[in-house]
């Protein structure tokens, strides 16, 4: 239905929400990738993991972080984020955990493919799609309100 074949020898581990509330809550440091498809997510619920993680928040393209009320740091182009997070000494290994929100399949999928290729933190997409490529994603859920209910328990679980 949706995906990729993988290749290679290492696959995304399924994202449980549970245990990763608990990750993101732990984490000394996370990195909040928005992207264009924010407007999919429930609004609410991604601004509570957001702000309950110690995160820096980075805006992409034609995000629109500000129409559900969250402040992001910073904005570059899509492109740009994966070269300064594999070039640039002050993003490279600095994030425990890097999370994409709302970044378009394809894009996020290729993004993943070359970030693995860097000395980065773990990758979790919380795009209800499976994305072979990073370190955590959600099987396929193809029911919306499963997802929702995911996405708020992983909220809930980050205390």
């Amino acid at each position: 239905m949706w995906g990729e074949t993988t290749s290679g020898s290492k696959s995304a581990i399924d994202l449980k929400p549970k245990a990763a509330g608990k990750l993101l809550a732990r984490a000394k440091s996370v990195l909040f990738i928005l992207g264009s498809d924010l407007n999919e997510y429930p609004p609410k619920t991604i601004k509570k993991i957001i702000k309950k993680a110690n995160s820096i928040i980075v805006e992409t393209g034609s995000a629109k972080a500000s129409d559900i009320g969250i402040e992001a740091n910073s904005r570059y182009g899509i492109v740009e984020v994966v070269d300064l997070l594999c070039s640039d000494d002050g993003w490279r290994g600095r994030y425990d955990y890097i999370v994409f929100v709302g970044v378009p399949y394809h894009i996020e999928s290729r993004m993943l493919s070359g970030l693995r290729l860097c000395n980065v933190g773990s990758t979790i997409t919380l795009n209800r799609r499976h994305q072979q490529y990073a370190d955590f994603s959600f099987p396929n859920i193809l029911r919306p309100k499963f997802w929702e209910k995911s996405l708020k328990e992983i909220a809930k679980n980050m205390q």
